[in-house]
């Protein structure tokens, strides 16, 4: 595999994934907002989603928050879990001297996965983070006036 081919394919797969991840970002805000959300403060989390795009609007509610951190984990996930397995593999079946077997293409999927996910787990604690505290904002004051964290300042 040469060097261009392995640019191609880190990049392509990072950012399917980075761009996957944007698209579906209100999901996953959606999903974190409601997992932090005290119980009874809303009936479903249909009627939670509703209630934040009432508040806050559809992007400021549910589609920016971690939306950048979210796109650079998952591009960063991505790059090492799908774009850099076939190096990985084939270094490994360089390494036996052998034709790829199904040891070389599960070791290089633990190893490129495993590297990928490592890297990118700080980013995806951020992005959790940011998501978690999400809320309307008052200029003037600086404190949240919706969400978790309302009342108080933005930690992030």
């Amino acid at each position: 595999m040469g060097s261009l081919d392995v640019a191609v394919n880190l990049l392509s797969s990072g950012m399917t994934g980075g761009v996957a991840a944007a698209l579906f970002n209100p999901l996953d805000c959606l999903k974190v907002r409601w997992q932090v959300t005290p119980p009874g403060t809303a009936a479903s989390m249909r009627a939670f989603a509703a209630q934040v795009v009432r508040s806050e609007g559809l992007w400021r509610g549910l589609w920016a928050p971690g939306l950048s951190a979210n796109f650079w984990a998952v591009f960063v996930s991505s790059l090492g879990r799908v774009g850099l397995y076939p190096s990985v593999r084939d270094a490994l079946v360089t390494l036996r001297g052998g034709r790829k077997t199904g040891l070389d293409m599960l070791l290089g999927g633990a190893v490129a996965g495993g590297l990928g996910y490592w890297l990118s787990t700080p980013i995806f604690q951020l992005k959790t983070r940011l998501q978690a505290e999400a809320g309307a904002l008052d200029a003037a004051s600086g404190v949240l006036l919706t969400g978790q964290r309302k009342g108080l300042p933005p930690s992030y």
